[in-house]
């Protein structure tokens, strides 16, 4: 089953740059995808048009549903964005009333809705977090409480924007754990190849707003002249496997 069709999305910004050109991407149910680029190639855009927050020329669908103005609202409940900037998303004094603000809006009863923001905050390993103030809260506690906000809503899709953005070494290595813990289809937005090569099972890489070319992230991020063309590098954990297997074949 397809979680997320895309097909000749074109988006301009008010200005009249083009932001994004006749993109196609088909992601399946269950499937974790890496959107990579420089910046302003269009990736943030891409994935504010996953869940309605702009809308360009093209067709986007969820689950086979036409993403419209009309089936915006019902679709986003199954889509969760988490922005590169918890900032962005956390306006609430308190962990609980971010988490809890989703269920809130969609009228759930008190009980469950407290039933819900127990189990996200555990997920995220924020347990008993809830009373706590969220512009007390670290860089990587707040980005972890951001996850918190849509895994509460039960999301079958999760579109991460930089994930790993502004966290120190150690704090990355416990984000990136997390986000291999959680079961849902994931399109995450990413400078960062270590991560994506840890994550996702395959790569799309996007400059000037077009697909360049999507593949298995084995071979895509391996392809030392494609990257350095758009502003890229191989990790060094690929990198190094590379080397070592020349070594081998010389051996």
């Amino acid at each position: 089953m397809k979680a997320i069709e895309i097909e000749n999305l074109s988006f301009d910004y008010p200005d009249g740059r083009p932001a994004l050109r006749n993109v196609s991407l088909q992601i399946a149910h269950g499937e974790a995808v890496g959107i990579i680029g420089p910046n302003g190639a269009g990736k943030s855009t891409l994935l504010l048009h996953c869940n309605g927050l702009l809308s360009g020329q093209g067709i986007v669908k969820v689950f086979d549903e036409l993403l419209t103005p009309k089936t915006a609202q019902q679709i986003r409940r199954r889509v969760g964005l988490v922005f590169q900037d918890p900032d962005d998303q956390l306006f609430m004094p308190r962990v609980f009333d971010d988490v809890a603000f989703g269920l809130l809006c969609q009228q759930k009863p008190m009980d469950l809705v407290e039933e819900r923001v127990a189990q996200a905050l555990a997920q995220v390993g924020l347990e008993g977090f809830e009373s706590r103030l969220t512009h007390h809260l670290s860089i990587g506690e707040k980005k972890r409480v951001a996850i918190a906000t849509v895994l509460a809503l039960d999301c079958d899709i999760l579109l991460l924007d930089e994930p790993t953005a502004s966290l120190d070494p150690r704090m990355r290595r416990h984000f990136i754990e997390l986000l291999k813990t959680l079961p849902q289809t994931k399109l995450i937005a990413a400078h960062d190849l270590e991560m994506v090569a840890c994550l996702c099972s395959r790569v799309c890489l996007l400059d000037e707003g077009r697909v360049v070319i999507c593949g298995r992230t084995d071979e895509l991020l391996t392809q030392r002249e494609l990257l350095e063309r758009h502003g890229l590098e191989v990790p060094a954990s690929l990198t190094l496997q590379m080397t070592e297997g020349a070594d081998l074949s010389i051996a």
